[in-house]
């Protein structure tokens, strides 16, 4: 609705004598330094004047895992009630914007949308929001349902496959929507026991998805990765059911996969003979970018936690 505006703020009038390229909307702005020496002074100016509601550097964008270079080297928002304009005051539903609608700048420039967002184009954001909302709904499904899983296959596990299946499939030009969904679901139903888990989530990704309104093309590529994702290696079809299986296996690997292994066996001893399986089962058969890496130094950090643990075992430590 029309709400009034308190006053416009003129941002070129707080950055007087900044040289900095200024993109800005009604109550937000990136702001792309000319010349970096002067952040200091952009950043005490911005931050001392109490009409703006945030003031992020491109550190900060860092610590918040929104580092994007469309990001710029500050992006500021002024309070609810103020606008960025050399316009006279006037009255706008934009003086009502809220805080949530703020976030969009923030949603729409996270690096796990890094594929539709690499172009100039303002449009993608619109595809980068929606699929947001898409995953949120997903998530918060999928944690309702893992609330009733044991500490291996729990929410934790979920969110660090689907992190690490996000960097590989931006490493890998994969299709990472079909991705991170897939990694959202895979071990949805696992609570009920192993056998089936991968139909179930599958039926559920489906169910959520068609209730959405998500195209037919989208929900039968999540299903077929999720239902492979406990498939031989050799039977993978598709770089995006690689990409899962491989996020998947990185879990069983490292400390990581210590832990999981003792939690798997109630006991120590097996839960060490466990772990060195996978790691001669799994660790040489990761092959795609950054997660053959990952791989090759968690079997090491394993080998050699397994040598110190044995070592605890038989006193020798």
């Amino acid at each position: 609705g029309m709400a009034p505006i308190k006053q416009h703020v003129d941002i070129f009038e707080v950055l007087d004598g900044v040289k900095a390229i200024v993109c800005h909307s009604r109550r937000s702005a990136h702001i792309y330094l000319v010349d970096r020496s002067e952040l200091d002074e952009a950043l005490e100016r911005l931050i001392s004047d109490d009409r703006f509601e945030l003031v992020l550097t491109r550190d900060n964008m860092v610590d918040y895992g929104l580092d994007n270079p469309r990001s710029g080297d500050l992006f500021v928002a002024v309070k609810e009630g103020y606008i960025l304009s050399l316009e006279e005051k006037l009255r706008g539903s934009c003086g009502g914007v809220s805080d949530k609608e703020l976030m969009v700048f923030l949603m729409a420039n996270k690096p796990e949308y890094a594929d539709i967002i690499e172009g100039a184009d303002i449009l993608t954001v619109v595809r980068a929001i929606k699929r947001y909302l898409l995953e949120a709904r997903a998530i918060e499904l999928v944690r309702h349902e893992l609330k009733r899983a044991d500490p291996v296959h729990d929410w934790g596990h979920t969110i660090r496959v689907l992190r690490m299946a996000t960097k590989i499939a931006l490493r890998c030009k994969a299709d990472v929507e079909v991705v991170r969904l897939a990694a959202i679901f895979h071990d949805a139903k696992r609570y009920l026991g192993a056998e089936g888990h991968e139909e179930a989530g599958a039926r559920l990704a489906e169910e959520l998805l068609a209730t959405e309104g998500a195209p037919r093309e989208l929900v039968e590529r999540v299903k077929k990765v999720i239902l492979s994702h406990h498939a031989q290696r050799d039977e993978l079809a598709t770089i995006e059911e690689q990409v899962l299986w491989e996020a998947d296996k990185l879990e069983v690997l490292g400390l990581v996969g210590l832990a999981r292994a003792i939690l798997e066996e109630k006991d120590i001893e097996r839960g060490l003979e466990r772990l060195l399986k996978r790691l001669g089962k799994y660790g040489s058969k990761i092959s795609l970018p950054w997660a053959k890496e990952m791989a090759e130094k968690r079997v090491a950090v394993a080998l050699r936690a397994a040598r110190v643990l044995k070592d605890e075992l038989e006193s020798k430590a």
